[in-house]
């Protein structure tokens, strides 16, 4: 184990044959010298000791001094190499500086309010590319649009690196529209073909019982209360559970059109380092829109080993087109199992099934899928009486 002390202010390593380690080691104990025993062959010492140890150990034959180690040795091992850190100081330092201005300015959450239109607005406030971050209040700048725009509800001033991000929500329209009168009358019907499994009445009179064969539209739960309940008209309330069987069929053609990647273009590089970002390259415009968004990240190492703290961000729009393309037997059954579950477990979201009965074959034009379903569900809905003055 090395002492913190030899590996900050460097130490050189003492390589001696056996058997003369303990009388190397009571030399330079007497004369002071600070030494640490690594293994049977090895002393180690501290960096400034070095000159006093080979004139005292110039009579031991075997005698072998390292390079100089630890911190001082890495930074003595570069001192040919001065040009390449006094680089990398003024890279990191040109980074620094970079970083301090707003280099662009992203604007997110308007719909009807063009971007223009926003970055005019925070160039009247005082803030836009080249502006400098330590010399903004983004609250300020914040309280200042939301005063000059009568379009925007809410905006949020973010800084992430280089580039300023700016959040807004539109004021939404006001509902003109009146409220509609709440029904006072109504009764529960048949939104499908079932049979009746179950009913729960809260008020109205039961037109059906559970066993029953109902069509879509017949009424299940009268809003016409019967004499002995005083007769008259109520709003029907209650539950009716019924059994639907439904068939899902999904057919795939062998011959179709397939999305692949037509050209992509680059629209964006921004430079990484540390925390901070530097927008290099980007184009403006709506050239994007209907186009997928890549992104690549590149980073650099140092002889393929040590990973350094900075990367290129690229990113491309990429454009789409269709081609003709051919599917196997294999291929449209998976595509056709792949839609049918998707529309399945749609319409099963808020259902019990009971049972399934899955089959397909294949067509001229392709192949079919299908799924015989047989399940639960609520099967009334309200419908108002209307009263005829």
């Amino acid at each position: 184990m090395v002492r913190i002390d030899f590996l900050v202010f460097g130490y050189r390593r003492i390589t001696l044959a056996k058997g003369e380690i303990s009388r190397a080691a009571s030399i330079l104990l007497q004369k002071g010298i600070t030494l640490l025993v690594f293994d049977e062959e090895t002393l180690l010492i501290k960096e400034r000791n070095v000159e006093i140890c080979e004139r005292l150990l110039s009579t031991i034959p075997s005698l072998k001094i390292s390079e100089p180690l630890g911190l001082y040795g890495a930074f003595s091992r570069f001192q040919y190499k001065r040009g390449l850190i006094s680089g990398l100081l003024c890279s990191l330092i040109l980074v620094i500086l970079a970083a301090l201005p707003v280099w662009d300015v992203r604007v997110r959450g308007n719909d009807k309010i063009p971007e223009s239109a926003v970055e005019q607005m925070l160039h009247e406030c005082g803030f836009g590319v080249g502006s400098l971050w330590f010399n903004t209040d983004l609250s300020e700048v914040e309280a200042k649009l939301l005063s000059m725009s009568d379009g925007i509800s809410w905006v949020n001033v973010n800084r992430r690196g280089s580039v300023a991000y700016v959040e807004i929500i539109e004021m939404q329209p006001e509902d003109t529209e009146e409220p509609k009168a709440p029904i006072e009358y109504s009764n529960i019907v048949a939104e499908y073909d079932c049979v009746i499994e179950a009913i729960t009445v809260k008020r109205g009179r039961c037109e059906v019982k559970v066993g029953d064969t109902v069509r879509r539209g017949e009424v299940l739960i009268s809003g016409v209360l019967p004499p002995e309940a005083g007769g008259g008209l109520c709003r029907a309330e209650g539950t009716v559970v019924g059994r639907i069987n439904s068939t899902l069929s999904e057919d795939v053609d062998r011959y179709g059109l397939q999305t692949v990647e037509k050209r992509r273009k680059l629209t964006d590089i921004t430079l990484n380092f540390f925390k901070f970002n530097l927008n290099i390259f980007k184009t403006y415009g709506n050239d994007t829109e209907k186009c997928d968004i890549i992104k690549e990240i590149d980073g650099f190492s140092l002889l393929g080993k040590c990973k350094l703290p900075f990367e290129i961000e690229k990113k491309y729009s990429a454009e789409r087109t269709e081609k003709p393309r051919e599917y196997t037997d294999a291929e449209l059954v998976a595509v056709a199992s792949g839609r049918l579950e998707a529309r399945l477990a749609v319409m099963l979201s808020d259902c019990d099934l009971l049972s399934r009965k899955t089959y397909g074959r294949f067509t001229e034009r392709g192949y079919r899928m299908s799924s015989d379903v047989v399940y639960l569900t609520e099967v009334g809905t309200e419908t108002e009486i209307e009263i005829i003055p």
